[in-house]
């Protein structure tokens, strides 16, 4: 019985995990386009939802544990956002921003443990952290793609 259990534990959190390509096998913009990257870094118990994350309001993907997503945006000010995807229907957390034209922006997100749940941390990083962060994660294709 103890191993029926633990069958089942291990594969409701290995469901949590992102599945698709590793970085290294994902597709990858075109050189020269404007890109935001969004990656999710292992958290709290709240790792068995899926992060969904917000482009200018709308919807664009839904991120488990390690993984990692990508979309060419137009230059200019944007909006980007996340939420636990089970629990809200518009992001929890929202940052605003300038994107230049052919830049490249690594967004980290984690889900850190607070008094009576989780929260989500969105954080721009460096390209060389993300890509040393993400060399394991899976790509999940974004909505919008």
């Amino acid at each position: 019985m103890r191993g029926i259990v633990a069958s089942a534990v291990l594969a409701l959190v290995a469901g949590c995990y992102a599945k698709g390509l590793t970085y290294d096998e994902a597709p990858r913009p075109m050189l020269g386009q404007t890109v935001v990257y969004f990656y999710r870094v292992p958290g709290s118990f709240a790792g068995m939802v899926p992060v969904a994350v917000y482009l200018d309001g709308k919807k664009v993907a839904l991120l488990g544990q390690e993984g990692f997503t990508w979309l060419v945006v137009e230059p200019g000010r944007h909006e980007i956002g996340a939420t636990f995807s089970s629990f809200r229907s518009d992001p929890e957390l929202k940052v605003s921003g300038d994107v230049r034209p052919g830049q490249q922006l690594y967004m980290r997100l984690t889900a850190e443990p607070i008094s009576g749940g989780s929260r989500i941390r969105m954080a721009a990083v460096p390209p060389a952290t993300a890509e040393a962060d993400i060399r394991s994660f899976r790509f999940e294709r974004a909505d919008a793609q």
